[in-house]
């Protein structure tokens, strides 16, 4: 049996292969050489189809875990509805920060952010992975690549106000700067230097690039707290797990909104709406959160968005998040039922089997047109050089 399981798993793993094989490949060739003109001339309509084809790219990435039974359960507050301005001239845009466990984190969250296609993503992460097969993809989609030795101040933000596509309104960064795993020892050290608490299911997070996309210029008008939850913390589900698909289990993400403000808005107002959410109970399968820290923010209603000033929005503010995130992490690997009770069970995020399979359709007819123009390529300049 174990020898049935592990065949599967290797052929499994070479399926995903293939499937990056003609997925990545297909993106590059319209994007690069079908799309070209449009990208020199007609700016906006590339970008519109463009995001279509990143989406389905990152729809069969989610379908890896969705079919192996590693299902994603959405707890606490849904994202905030894109489609909606904050006010008249000033459109929705999100900053999700997230701990940081293991490889599995960015796929099972594009699993997550599969079911808001109108959030335009993009993604800070670390410089090594422009070399991983994903690379040229996110480089075309212009995501951000950190390099944490040669960060300069102010890159961040005049990349991000130099994107060919503003409508980008998803903004992606996991602040603690690599896998919890590879960091705790330093993390102990840097807590012990600068007297803060020792901290076990996360590490502390930094600063830097999150400072940089509250930027005004950029206009994020919702901080999105992302908590990953994995049943086994000490060996959450990474990337090959999901390729060999034999490792189902739920992963768990709880969602926290927080809406920025002016610091115009009245403190006794904000006091008022705390304590009326507070008075919130479970229902349908989801609650109010139990606590507001006074340094995080002030809960508004019942869809669990809170609100902070503007100039709350500083290390101490984020430190303070991660504090939080550390008590809900304890509570969950210490007493699910209090968790679950506290929070609800979470809502299965579920995929359209219909769509994988046109998608899969439709990248790969456009593998074989593009193996079809190579070959006539090739065959064109043998014969001229004869």
């Amino acid at each position: 049996m174990k020898a049935l399981i592990s065949l599967y798993g290797y052929i499994r793993f070479l399926v995903i292969v293939v499937h990056n094989i003609y997925h990545v490949l297909s993106y590059l060739y319209l994007n690069w050489i079908v799309l070209l003109p449009l990208r020199l001339f007609a700016s906006n309509l590339y970008n519109r189809i463009e995001v279509f084809l990143y989406n389905w790219c990152l729809y069969t990435v989610s379908s890896w875990s969705w079919l192996a039974g590693i299902y994603v359960y959405n707890c606490g507050a849904e994202l905030p509805d894109a489609r909606k301005n904050v006010d008249k001239n000033k459109p929705v845009k999100i900053c999700i920060v997230g701990n940081h466990q293991c490889t599995g984190d960015v796929p099972l969250l594009m699993y997550k952010l599969s079911q808001n296609p109108d959030y335009i993503m993009m993604w800070i992460m670390s410089a090594e992975f422009k070399y991983s097969n994903f690379g040229p993809v996110s480089l075309t989609h212009e995501d951000y690549f950190l390099n944490q030795k040669s960060f300069v101040k102010g890159d961040l933000v005049k990349h991000c106000t130099g994107l060919s596509d503003q409508k980008k309104n998803c903004f992606i960064l996991f602040p603690e700067g690599g896998f919890r795993y590879k960091r705790l020892l330093k993390n102990a050290e840097f807590a012990t230097k600068n007297n803060l608490p020792q901290l076990n299911r996360t590490v502390w997070p930094r600063y830097g690039a999150f400072d940089e996309l509250l930027d005004e210029r950029i206009g994020i008008t919702h901080i999105v707290d992302l908590t990953i939850l994995y049943c086994d913390q000490e060996n959450p589900i990474t990337i090959f797990d999901i390729a060999k698909g034999i490792k189902p289990e739920p992963v768990y993400f709880l969602f926290r909104v927080y809406e920025i403000t002016h610091d115009i808005l009245d403190d006794e107002s904000l006091n008022s709406d705390e304590n009326e959410s507070s008075k919130n109970d479970l229902s349908n399968g989801s609650a109010s959160l139990p606590f507001v820290n006074i340094s995080t923010g002030t809960a508004t209603s019942l869809s669990q968005v809170y609100k902070i000033k503007r100039s709350k929005l500083n290390i101490e503010w984020l430190r303070n998040l991660w504090k939080e995130k550390e008590q809900i992490m304890n509570e969950f690997y210490t007493d699910k039922e209090s968790f679950f009770k506290t929070y609800g069970p979470g809502r299965r995020v579920d995929l359209a089997i219909s769509k994988i399979i046109a998608v899969h359709l439709f990248y790969i007819s456009t593998f074989i047109i593009f193996v079809y123009c190579c070959i006539f390529l090739y065959n064109l300049i043998i014969s001229q050089t004869r």
